[in-house]
């Protein structure tokens, strides 16, 4: 009988379809009957791996093909030039890329799904992005990434069967506000590129719009909405860690209706969403099943360090994936975010959040 379990276990995890209603349908319904935790304590969804932290909108690649830094980059963020995260730039080597691919693809039974090669880099200027999404498919695991979009010429590398969630992050809808935002003069790339995948995506792909409301964009929100009308926009409010993202802080959404996410999840109404379709329609996906926040992706730096969070600077990270067991780094790191300075300072969690982990994770 064990020998038959270990069988059918098997063959679920190999079928695509079969593997979506286990993780979608059977496991939600087991956990209401057996009380279990939530999938996100056991193991992360989503494996985010800064390949490399090189920017499109700050760098551009010279005579050489070196990245050299050209432009200031966006308004509100932490690892640029002159920000409030002083990381050193790198990229990370083959080895080690593959080495946590295929450490997550043994995993795949606790529900680790996703790959996410990026995190303070763009995957648009990420050579080895045709390559990850072919060896992920090959792993079992599907690719989501994040980009600015704005490298024109590299439009083909977000254009494969296995990425299978890619959302572009035009924080704009004209050129002025988009160098403003974005701190380069690339609005026009950045929306040749996101037509050109849109026309010539694979069946298996999504796309989405991701739109960050800032003071220098806000005035934009209704017009964006209007001219992108057909596809899926998501609204992101800034985060907001006070005295530790100063450069996001620095440039927070003028108007209420964008602020206070916590005040906002008390009641479950929307004086700041976490992030909201054009339509009016709130997701909140990510606080459902007892998620207490929204940056529950996995984060591996460039150099192989473990970080508390996705939007947190390295000085809080759980050791390197060489040295410590990646999945118990994911469960230190969860017993720990309770009264980590990070979460106890970012807005963009909910009210409840401690009493949550405090249930599953201690």
């Amino acid at each position: 009988m064990s020998y038959l379990k270990e069988r059918i276990r098997a063959e679920i995890n190999r079928n695509p379809y079969l593997w979506d209603i286990k993780h979608k349908v059977v496991d939600p319904i087991r956990a209401l009957f057996y009380n279990q935790a939530p999938a996100w304590i056991k193991c992360p969804q989503d494996i985010q791996i800064d390949t490399h932290n090189y920017c499109s909108s700050t760098h551009e690649p010279n005579e050489k093909g070196e990245l050299i830094h050209k432009h200031p980059g966006c308004a509100f963020c932490n690892v640029k030039e002159g920000g409030s995260f002083k990381i050193p730039r790198g990229r990370m080597d083959d080895k080690m890329l593959k080495f946590i691919i295929d450490y997550w693809a043994t995993k795949r039974n606790l529900g680790a799904e996703y790959i996410a090669p990026y995190l303070n880099g763009d995957p648009i200027i990420e050579d080895r992005l045709p390559w990850i999404n072919q060896y992920c498919m090959e792993k079992g695991l599907k690719v989501v990434v994040d980009t600015s979009g704005n490298v024109y010429r590299n439009r083909d590398y977000l254009v494969h069967p296995n990425l299978t969630l890619l959302r572009f992050s035009i924080s704009a809808i004209t050129p002025e506000t988009y160098e403003k935002v974005q701190g380069c003069p690339k609005f026009k790339e950045a929306m040749d590129t996101f037509h050109y995948v849109a026309n010539n995506k694979h069946p298996s792909q999504q796309l989405e719009l991701h739109f960050m409301v800032n003071s220098l964009n806000e005035h934009e929100i209704d017009e964006y909405i209007d001219y992108f009308k057909g596809y899926k926009i998501k609204i992101f409010p800034l985060h907001e860690m006070p005295d530790i993202q100063l450069n996001s802080t620095a440039v927070l959404p003028k108007n209420e209706k964008w602020r206070n996410v916590t005040d906002s999840l008390k009641s479950w109404k929307a004086t700041r969403p976490l992030f909201i379709y054009p339509n009016g329609r709130q997701e909140r996906k990510v606080m459902m099943k007892s998620k207490t926040c929204q940056g529950m992706a996995y984060a591996v730096q460039w150099d192989g360090k473990i970080l508390h969070c996705t939007d947190a600077p390295p000085e809080y990270n759980y050791g390197h994936v060489y040295e410590v067991d990646m999945l118990e780094a994911w469960h230190t790191r969860n017993r720990a975010r309770i009264e980590n300075p990070a979460c106890i300072a970012c807005n963009a969690k909910r009210p409840d959040w401690k009493e949550v982990l405090e249930k599953y994770v201690m």
